[in-house]
């Protein structure tokens, strides 16, 4: 039994293809382990002027990530609706206020293209980060407006709110 496919069908079939072959492709957030991503995090805070630092979040006493990008490299970590940091201070008052909830234990991510590249870190308490490849030496970290402490819970209600 033969199936006919209709046109329409196809031709969209096909245009997803073209739109997505396009498309930016995908790096990674990869876990730098609890004892060595402190290290890291620590050596970053003490050359805090080495890097481009931004924060998401609802607030600075509720930021859900921070991204460590390296200044003296050819590459940036594009963040859009990502707040920038501008003293060691407030960076550490950023990371004590992610540290504070014990069931959302923040870590240090490296962000690496999909070129293979590491472009910066990223110290946040979630689990699933988006790493787009936008071009050559540039990659875009979705923003976190909401710190995972603070997502929505079954009932609709805010965690910590109640």
């Amino acid at each position: 039994m033969q199936r006919k496919i209709s046109i329409p069908l196809l031709t969209t079939a096909l245009m997803c293809l073209l739109i997505c072959g396009g498309c930016a492709g995908y790096g990674q957030a990869r876990y730098q382990g609890l004892v060595q991503g402190r290290d890291m995090l620590e050596s970053m805070m003490a050359n805090f002027e080495d890097y481009h630092v931004y924060y998401s979040g609802m607030s600075e006493s509720f930021p859900s990530g921070i991204i460590f990008d390296p200044k003296d490299d050819e590459k940036t970590v594009v963040q859009n609706g990502w707040i920038p940091v501008e003293t060691r201070d407030l960076a550490w008052e950023l990371v004590r206020n992610l540290e504070r909830f014990y069931h959302f234990r923040p870590v240090l991510y490296a962000l690496i293209g999909e070129d293979g590249r590491h472009y910066g870190y990223i110290y946040t308490s979630y689990q699933r980060i988006v790493v787009r490849q936008l071009e050559e030496n540039k990659i875009y970290v979705n923003e976190m407006p909401i710190a995972p402490h603070l997502k929505n819970e079954q009932n609709g209600s805010l965690r910590g709110f109640h």
